[in-house]
């Protein structure tokens, strides 16, 4: 997918891989966020945390994006480091930083 970032296009595929997992979440996904922080650093592994929407890390620049990713906006979207996705999450939840810790330890069978 085609997003956006100072009058750039950037590809999804740009934004995955390189030996890191990415978390993408929307508006109203902070907590995704903070949840990719707090497990990154409880795993000791690189998940880097984008948010995409209008004012955010990067916008959807031909709305493929919002149809494609199969979750609300503040859900989010777990990809591999190989490009797969992994887990996906339909929308926000109270105990987001539990869930994903949950999610991370059984990708990784830890």
């Amino acid at each position: 997918m085609w997003l956006g970032k100072d009058n750039q296009k950037v590809s999804t595929l740009d934004l995955c891989g390189h030996g890191k997992f990415a978390l993408f979440t929307g508006i109203g996904g902070e907590a995704w966020i903070e949840a990719a922080k707090e497990v990154s650093k409880s795993l000791d592994i690189r998940i880097d945390a984008i948010k995409v929407g209008p004012g955010c890390d990067y916008t959807d620049l031909y709305g493929a994006w919002a149809d494609e990713k199969e979750t609300e906006d503040n859900g989010c979207l777990l990809i591999r480091p190989d490009l797969f996705v992994a887990w996906r999450q339909q929308s926000i939840q109270p105990n987001a930083g539990k869930i994903l810790l949950q999610a991370m330890r059984t990708i990784l069978c830890k």
